[in-house]
């Protein structure tokens, strides 16, 4: 073994199943049929002889005992992907993830940069039809830097469908939400109700707009803008919490929002 190439390729592929107590919740709407589930690790290593990091690629996600909701959120992860790859398992983009970096090496074999592929896949809040999870990817694949983004995925158990925020807004409450939402983030950024939005961020023409990343907190409404959405990279995820007391009586009639308000 000792006689081997520098360029011989160990892959190791290592799956391992966590159980993860899902606890108590203390919400008001905490109700007998929350979902428990397990987490559980799919991990795949590329380890070439060399000194440097090794290449992986890393996926954590929950396991409900409910087929339809286990396979959105499945079907979430591989959207993120090129079609072309075919994914049909979280295994499969692992795999396919390393197999790229094998392609790589093998056309660069100087190349010193190892490749990291960390998919992370947590319950935020469930209460009685509703779950809100948070799917965070992180990956580099050579570049100037690693790229992360938070995705939040809303679910109503009882439909088997997700939930959008025009599922809990018409269009015309809607825009009085956006409305608050403005004022609550020119105060958070130090701006004043008339300062422009047009130079120090990528708002379209300037004009405010939600972040269609949201989940319902325990608070409020929690929308977050992942990097470059509305500012340069250097400064990160930009959070947004629309407390409910702002937005009562707004909400759609019977939505799950509407029980919170």
């Amino acid at each position: 073994m000792k006689k081997l190439s520098a360029y011989f390729l160990i892959i190791m592929a290592l799956i391992s199943c966590n159980n993860e107590k899902t606890g108590k919740n203390t919400d008001k709407l905490t109700e007998t049929d929350t979902l428990a589930y397990t987490y559980k690790t799919i991990s795949v290593y590329h380890q070439p002889i060399k000194k440097e990091d090794t290449t992986s690629a890393v996926i954590n996600f929950p396991v409900f005992d409910n087929d339809q909701l286990n396979n959105y959120i499945k079907r979430q992860v591989f959207d993120f992907f090129d079609p072309k790859e075919q994914a049909t398992s979280y295994q499969d983009i692992a795999n396919s993830f390393i197999n790229g970096y094998n392609e790589f090496s093998k056309e660069n074999p100087d190349a010193e940069q190892s490749w990291y592929l960390q998919i992370d896949i947590s319950v935020l809040r469930q209460f009685k039809n509703y779950i809100a999870l948070a799917y965070t990817h992180q990956d580099f694949a050579g570049g100037a830097h690693g790229n992360t983004t938070i995705t939040y995925l809303n679910y109503n158990t009882e439909t088997q469908s997700p939930i959008e925020l025009s599922t809990l807004f018409n269009d015309q409450n809607k825009k009085k939400l956006t409305q608050i939402a403005e004022k609550i983030f020119r105060k958070n950024e130090g701006l004043t109700t008339t300062e422009s939005l047009s130079e120090n961020y990528f708002f379209e023409n300037g004009k405010f707009d939600l972040a269609k990343n949201f989940y319902i907190g325990k608070k409020g409404l929690v929308f977050l803008y992942n990097p470059y959405e509305i500012k340069a990279y250097v400064n990160g995820t930009t959070e947004l919490i629309v407390p409910f007391t702002a937005i009562k009586g707004l909400s759609n009639p019977n939505s799950i929002l509407s029980k919170l308000l």
